[in-house]
């Protein structure tokens, strides 16, 4: 997907030679062709038993989902399969800190929603990942 390589691109700059960027080198104001596509997830904890929270829920995201779920908890997603898929994922990327993508078919109501999902980690200078950035690209073909 051209929008996830050229987040991932923007995700290696702003790392500048680091196993990753701090949360602190994300700035909005550089990425707007990204911002609805973007969901920001607080980790909370580490593993083996981190917990993630959705700091901010993208515009394509809410419309795409039927759901805006800024400032609640991974865990209280109404979607059984989101939550599991997404879970493991985030883990996953916590394990490996460095970048995960995916992509998905989830079947929401009478429709087949399919994407490719990368996921960023974020941190501090002592390499802990504190904020997941969630980047998805609905404009996937059905083939």
């Amino acid at each position: 997907s051209p929008i996830l390589a050229r987040m991932l691109a923007h995700w290696r700059a702003m790392a500048d030679g680091r196993a990753f960027p701090q949360v602190r080198d994300l700035d909005p104001v550089a990425i707007p062709w990204a911002l609805g596509r973007l969901t920001l997830i607080d980790v909370v904890g580490d593993i083996p038993a981190p917990r993630f929270r959705y700091a901010l829920c993208g515009d394509r995201h809410v419309a795409h989902f039927g759901n805006d779920l800024t400032g609640t908890w991974l865990d209280d997603n109404p979607n059984p399969e989101v939550r599991a898929r997404a879970a493991a994922t985030y883990v996953e990327t916590l394990r490996r800190r460095a970048p995960v993508l995916g992509r998905r078919d989830i079947v929401k109501g009478p429709r087949m929603l399919r994407y490719q999902a990368l996921i960023l980690p974020l941190g501090e200078a002592d390499g802990r990942v504190e904020r997941l950035i969630v980047v998805i690209d609905f404009d996937v073909p059905m083939a």
